[in-house]
C-alpha cells in the first residue's frame, strides 16, 4: 500500500486554508484589541478583581509575545540548576550502557562523559569564577577551564550523578548564601580568552551550559539509532543537529 503524504490530500489543502483564513483573522482581532489597549491606559486601572486579573494575564501575554529574549534573572537560574540533577537522573539513572557509553564518533563524548564534564565545572569553573570576580574583580583573570579535565575512574553512572547532585546542592547553598544584589550581579571579572565578563553573564552562561549538556545527551543518545529509525530520519530533529559545544 502506497503511503499517501499529507500533501497530496484536497482536504488538507481546503483544510488548511479554512484554519490559515481563521488564524489571519485572529491575528488581525488581536492586534486591533492591542492597538486600542495601548491607546487607552486607564484600562489597566479597572478596580474590580475581574477587570484587574484579565489586564494582568493580557498584559503578560502582549509582553511574553513581543520579546524575544529574556533578561537573566539570578532566581529563575537558580531555579533551573537545581532542576538539572533531577532531569540527570530520571534519564540516565540504571539505563543500559548501550546508551550512557556509547558517543557519535572519534574525539565525541556519550552521556558518562557528559556527567564527567558537568561534575568538573562544579568543582572549577562557576562558583569559584564567581567568588573572584566578587574578590578580585577584573585584576585576577579566571583560571582556563579546561574541558576534558575529569577523569575517568571506574565509577558508575549512578556514582557520577549521585557526585553531580552533591556539588550542584553546595555550589547553589553557596551562591544563595551571598545574598547577591543587583549591584552585584554588575560586578566584572576577566575571562582568559572572552576579556571582560559580568557576573550577570557568568550565572546567566552556567544555566545555558546546563541546557547544552542536556541537549547534547539526548542527541548523543539519538544518534545510537540514526539507522533504526529508517525512513524517519529526516523527520528527526535531533537526529539533525550540529555536534560539540564551544569552550566555556
Amino acid at each position: 500500500m502506497n503511503r499517501l503524504e499529507p500533501s497530496a490530500s484536497p482536504y488538507r489543502d481546503k483544510n488548511y486554508k479554512a484554519a490559515e483564513h481563521i488564524q489571519l483573522k485572529g491575528t488581525i482581532y488581536r492586534n486591533l484589541a492591542l492597538a486600542a489597549f495601548q491607546r487607552q491606559p486607564q484600562m489597566q486601572e479597572i478596580s474590580s478583581d475581574a477587570g484587574s486579573s484579565y489586564n494582568h494575564h493580557f498584559s503578560r501575554i502582549t509582553v511574553n509575545e513581543s520579546r524575544s529574549m529574556m533578561e537573566h534573572n539570578l532566581q529563575d537560574t537558580i531555579s533551573l540548576l537545581t532542576r538539572t540533577p533531577a532531569a540527570l537522573n530520571a534519564l540516565l539513572r540504571d539505563l543500559p550502557e548501550t546508551w550512557t557509553f556509547r558517543n557519535e564518533g572519534e574525539n565525541t563524548w556519550s552521556a558518562f562523559d557528559v556527567l564527567g564534564h558537568l561534575i568538573h565545572g562544579e568543582r572549577t569553573d562557576w562558583m569559584p569564577r564567581a567568588k573572584l570576580v566578587l574578590e578580585f574583580g577584573e585584576t585576577k583573570t579566571f583560571e582556563p577551564f579546561d574541558r576534558q579535565g575529569y577523569i575517568r575512574h571506574g565509577k558508575s553512572v549512578g556514582q557520577l550523578l549521585d557526585e553531580f547532585a552533591s556539588l550542584r546542592s553546595e555550589n547553589l547553598g553557596e551562591l544563595r548564601a551571598l545574598n547577591l544584589r543587583q549591584e552585584d550581579l554588575g560586578r566584572r571579572g576577566r575571562h582568559p580568552a572572552l576579556g571582560v565578563v559580568t557576573l550577570s553573564e557568568l550565572l546567566a552562561t552556567w544555566a545555558a551550559h546546563d541546557l547544552t549538556h542536556l541537549h547534547q545527551i539526548s542527541r548523543v543518545m539519538a544518534h545510537q539509532y540514526r539507522e533504526a529509525v529508517g525512513p524517519w530520519r529526516g523527520y528527526l530533529g535531533v537526529l539533525q543537529c550540529a555536534s560539540n559545544s564551544a569552550p566555556s
